[in-house]
């Protein structure tokens, strides 16, 4: 996906166990892989910003998320790539994917959107390039990725959902929808 001259890429396969802070079996493998790439690109240089879901009191939600960037930052650091190229942020349950903070009930699915860790990839010139890092799909749930040009109203439509359903679903605020958000289809 391309926003705004910043590519982002989105990888599946890590995911973090309930209150845990390192990366589960396939996960380091995948992180093994985005080692290689830094190996191979030695300018590059690279955030770590992991998030939360709302589960649990803020305070212990932003401590998790810089448990889990200082985890990804220890791991890479253990494959070679030197800590002055990376950056461990923290930020807890600042900034949420969906609609779905503290006291809002929402499904398991919608708070499991926002258990993720994104890793920019800073390189030379003005080019950045975003990574996020999210907890797998369950396979039972049906969803949709959101493509450029794409409303609310042509996903509802082509999914035969009514638009107040997809809204609740999802806990959308004002309709809005951005290239690469996975939505609830039912």
């Amino acid at each position: 996906v391309e926003v705004a001259g910043v590519r982002t890429f989105y990888i599946n396969q890590m995911s973090y166990g309930f209150d845990e802070h390192e990366l589960k079996g396939e996960g380091k493998g995948t992180l093994n892989l985005f080692a290689q790439l830094l190996k191979d690109i030695p300018t590059l240089k690279i955030e770590i910003r992991s998030h939360t879901d709302s589960k649990g009191p803020s305070w212990y939600n932003h401590q998790l998320s810089r448990k889990r960037s200082a985890w990804i930052l220890a791991h890479l650091e253990t494959q070679g790539i030197g800590v002055e190229r990376m950056k461990a942020i923290g930020l807890g349950e600042t900034n949420l994917v969906n609609g779905c903070a503290n006291e809002i009930e929402c499904s398991d699915f919608l708070h499991q959107q926002n258990r993720r860790t994104e890793i920019k990839l800073i390189g030379k010139g003005n080019r950045d390039i975003n990574v996020i890092i999210k907890e797998p799909v369950d396979k039972k749930v049906k969803t949709h990725v959101v493509k450029l040009d794409q409303t609310v109203w042509s996903i509802g439509n082509m999914f035969s959902i009514s638009i107040n359903r997809l809204v609740k679903l999802n806990k959308l605020i004002d309709y809005k929808i951005f290239p690469g958000d996975v939505l609830l289809v039912e």
